[in-house]
Formats: C-alpha cells, structure tokens, sequence
C-alpha cells in the first residue's frame, strides 16, 4: 500500500546505500551524519499561494532524493519504513 499525500508533502522510502564499490572494496564511512538517499513513493498536489494559484511539487514519484536525519515522520505501512515531508525539508536530487 502506498500512501496518499495532501498539499506539499511528500512521503519516502530510505535507501540503504552499498558501503562496498563494485570491486569489493568495503568503504569507511565516519561521518554517520551524511544526508540518506531516499525515493520518493508519492507527492501531494504541491502549494497554494495567498491568492489560491495552485503550485505543483517539484518532485515526482521515482525521483531518488538526499533527506538530513532526522527529519520528518517516520512511519510503518505494510512493514516499510517511510518518511512524510514536506517538499523544503528535502536537500535535492541525486542523479543515476
């Protein structure tokens, strides 16, 4: 089940990045406070100015994204772990 979305929010699954490159090599990561790469699994209808104009998000399902820990709602659907934001809250895109 995925979740349905309101306004500018935006619910996401944590990716678990590979802490080994192709080779085989295990990377050290010592700085556990590095942004987690996520997908986004739903987006809502985005903003709505004063005036009532509506806003589309910038993002779309599928997008993979970098989120600060700790940020947002964590939450379990169907044994996923998930995360309801709001669009600001995410840092940018990470491209493939």
């Amino acid at each position: 089940m995925r979740p349905n979305v309101v306004g500018e929010r935006i619910a996401v699954k944590i990716i678990d990045r590979e802490d080994k490159t192709e080779s085989g090599i295990i990377l050290y990561r010592p700085d556990a406070t590095d942004p987690d790469h996520a997908e986004v699994i739903s987006v809502g209808d985005g903003t709505k100015t004063r005036k009532g104009q509506q806003i589309p998000s910038t993002f779309k399902v599928g997008d993979r994204v970098l989120v600060d820990k700790g940020i947002g709602i964590p939450m379990k659907i169907d044994g996923e772990e998930i995360l309801i934001l709001k669009e600001e809250e995410i840092i940018g895109f990470i491209d493939d």
